[in-house]
């Protein structure tokens, strides 16, 4: 009878310890990731690197943290490890088209002409007047030498966004 008065005696400060040590995890996770954000901000990527993946090793199947680090990686030109810690946000979050877009920017950067189209076409088709998908798009066709199709990308900008369709213009006819 004694061992199940001392087992239920530490039961409630086993369950508190839980808890609270749960919280801490949260906590630490936020903090960890604020901190990556400000940094990335502030242009101080070596920072938010560190940072993001330690935000992350907390919680991995956070999208907005994945995109975030994958972003950093592609600034810092590390493109796999933005390649894959892009392709596991879009896959944590299918419909957030803002990571997709990322996620093609990354193909655009691996000359990955094909799979980056399937991407912004997928895009474009659930959000019609994301520019810059638009503007992505009008770059693979120029690397797949389809002139008219980039053509056309620098027309929907124009009405979208005229800086981005002044910058597509660039690539298309200079």
């Amino acid at each position: 009878m004694k061992q199940k008065k001392v087992f239920f005696s530490f039961c409630p400060l086993f369950l508190a310890l839980c808890f609270f040590a749960a919280h801490a995890v949260a906590a630490d996770f936020n903090e960890l990731y604020q901190q990556g954000r400000t940094a990335l901000e502030d242009g101080k990527l070596q920072t938010a690197l560190f940072y993001l993946e330690q935000a992350v090793v907390k919680k991995n199947d956070h999208a907005e943290v994945l995109q975030d680090l994958g972003y950093c990686y592609a600034r810092l030109n590390r493109l796999e490890e933005a390649f894959r810690v892009l392709e596991k946000a879009s896959q944590i979050a299918p419909d957030n088209m803002k990571i997709k877009q990322d996620f093609g920017a990354i193909l655009v950067k691996m000359k990955q002409w094909k799979n980056a189209l399937k991407i912004f076409d997928e895009i474009l088709l659930k959000t019609p007047d994301m520019a810059m998908a638009h503007f992505n798009r009008g770059l693979v066709y120029m690397a797949l030498q389809k002139t008219n199709l980039a053509q056309a990308e620098y027309e929907i900008l124009l009405r979208l966004d005229p800086k981005l369709a002044k910058d597509l213009f660039q690539f298309i006819y200079l």
